[in-house]
């Protein structure tokens, strides 16, 4: 199932989140059960704990859950052959290795309806994934909030700029 940048992002956060507060529960629960502390202390200890593991997690853990979960569920990629894969809230770039038959049949059978990119958007995108002046180009009308999917091909990888706005 295709889950979108901004609903996998929120997605990870919350769970995070969940995870972090179980945590401080079960936590201020074995020192509760250990030393008879007050309902009230035991309530803001584990607000505070679980604010705290919050930040924590998604410190340290969000970005990487970030990535591997939209990677496996976008099934609006090619499946194999990911070099670079880096999502973001609005954005995502990728490069995938594969041969010009394989480019020219992934584009035709995107859902999406990619056709031929004047390039109006190139010198972000070759910045931004490394290559240049590549052999061809291809690209989604762009949506009434900005949102496109370009793609470009050189020298057996493909480009991928994805922008949600």
């Amino acid at each position: 199932m295709y889950q979108g940048l901004g609903e996998t992002y929120i997605n990870v956060f919350f769970t995070l989140t969940a995870w972090s507060f179980v945590a401080a529960f079960t936590a201020v629960l074995i020192i509760r059960l250990a030393k008879r502390f007050a309902a009230g202390w035991v309530i803001a200890a584990m607000i505070v704990l679980g604010v705290a593991f919050t930040f924590a997690s998604n410190s340290i853990f969000h970005r990487r859950m970030f990535v591997r979960q939209h990677q496996d569920s976008n099934t609006l990629v090619p499946a194999t052959g990911c070099v670079h894969y880096e999502p973001s809230f609005g954005h995502l770039f990728a490069a995938y290795k594969m041969t010009a038959a394989e480019f020219d049949a992934w584009v035709s059978q995107h859902p999406w309806g990619l056709v031929e990119y004047d390039r109006g958007q190139i010198e972000h995108d070759e910045q931004r994934l490394g290559f240049s002046d590549p052999s061809e180009a291809y690209a989604t009308e762009m949506a009434s909030n900005g949102g496109q999917l370009r793609v470009y091909f050189k020298d057996g990888m493909m480009y991928l700029s994805y922008n949600v706005m």
